[in-house]
């Protein structure tokens, strides 16, 4: 992975690019942004660039000795950790789950937690990064480089780590000689402060559609004719995007549309059978499904003020839209999104997902009545 293989984010990679050349690295980095802004695949760029023998105009080159280990995430001082699910009592360490996250970044490195959970087989179960994992990066500190002139630990979702991150503080604040911490996460608020404040800050913002744009054409060969929409209800998320393409927006969008024609009929039944089944989804499903929703909303809201070559979405949804311009007008579907953002943070924070949506489904349902009432 090349800074070069990441789209757009210039201004994000002049900036680390400009700590190497003054040699001004600092011994630990915090990347944070939303989900798919690419802080795995820019910390992954600056830990391969950093050992690199023969840079090329500020990026690695590729085909020194280093860039052939560290491009198979086989170098021996650059250490990965990562969430695992518990296998037993102790928790499951991230070396013995490393042929899995090599095989899963070299086929996709713009994944979630639910990707991971997913190319694991493990997608109902909890992942954190337990002690056993944290004892192997204070080892892996402890010892001497190998081959290149630093050690690297990179920690992907280190608000997981949760209490069992306080033994890394001191490693963290005092590290020992050349040892660099990069640390990942969509979550800030959700790491001790003591470790936010003693790592330099890289906020990644979310990709422009260019970018995804760029991705899908020159990195994965597709043709763009039709894919404005797709990578506009991405909203600058590549994972997004990326998961649209593997399992296409059409059952995203038949749940939406199954989800509205209950709610409007309002009867108890299905929407108790509806909040039961969506219950049982993970916690990434459910916000997945919220942010596919805000995106079609979002879009409604636009369509009270462009015409339909200006929106971003296709035949089957742009007939859907159409269909909720009918019940909803702009005052209400200003209360749809602020409702679906309300659910995104609830999801969050661990609310009970049944009773959410249950109490989501009854709010929608008296949005759209109200609308129907005005109009008789």
């Amino acid at each position: 992975m090349k800074f070069s293989d990441i789209p757009g984010q210039i201004a994000t990679k002049e900036f680390l690019k400009s700590l190497l050349t003054k040699e001004r690295l600092p011994h630990a980095m915090l990347f944070i942004g939303r989900e798919g802004s690419g802080k795995l695949p820019m910390a992954v760029a600056l830990a391969n660039l950093i050992q690199c023998q023969q840079p090329v105009d500020g990026d690695s080159c590729g085909e020194c000795p280093a860039c052939r280990k560290t491009f198979k995430y086989i170098h021996p001082d650059i250490f990965f950790t990562f969430p695992t699910i518990a296998r037993d009592e102790k928790g499951t360490p991230s070396s013995a789950m490393a042929p899995e996250w090599r095989r899963v970044v070299l086929e996709k490195m713009y994944f979630n937690l639910n990707g991971w959970r997913k190319f694991i087989d493990e997608e109902k179960k909890q992942l954190n990064i337990p002690l056993v994992s944290i004892r192997e990066v204070i080892k892996f500190c402890s010892m001497k480089a190998y081959e290149g002139s630093r050690k690297i630990v990179l920690i992907w979702h280190a608000e997981l780590m949760e209490k069992e991150g306080n033994r890394l503080l001191k490693l963290i604040e005092e590290p020992p000689p050349d040892t660099v911490f990069l640390l990942i996460t969509d979550h800030p608020e959700q790491l001790l402060p003591t470790i936010v404040s003693r790592c330099q800050i890289v906020q990644l913002p979310p990709f422009h559609e260019e970018d995804i744009g760029w991705h899908a054409q020159n990195k994965l060969g597709l043709e763009m004719e039709g894919r404005n929409a797709q990578i506009a209800m991405a909203n600058g998320n590549m994972t997004a995007f990326l998961e649209s393409l593997e399992e296409g927006n059409e059952i995203l969008n038949q749940e939406l549309v199954e989800w509205l024609r209950i709610v409007y009929k309002g009867q108890a039944s299905p929407m108790l059978e509806w909040s039961d089944r969506f219950s049982k989804y993970n916690k990434d499903d459910q916000k997945h499904f919220f942010k596919f929703a805000l995106g079609f909303f979002e879009q409604l809201f636009l369509s009270f003020h462009l015409e339909q070559s200006q929106l971003k979405v296709d035949e089957k949804s742009f007939d859907t839209i159409q269909k909720m311009k009918s019940i909803l007008d702009i005052h209400k579907t200003i209360q749809v999104i602020e409702l679906l953002n309300d659910n995104i943070q609830y999801i969050e924070r661990n609310a009970s997902q049944k009773l959410n949506m249950i109490n989501s489904s009854l709010t929608l349902h008296k949005i759209m009545i109200a609308r129907e009432s005005e109009k008789r």
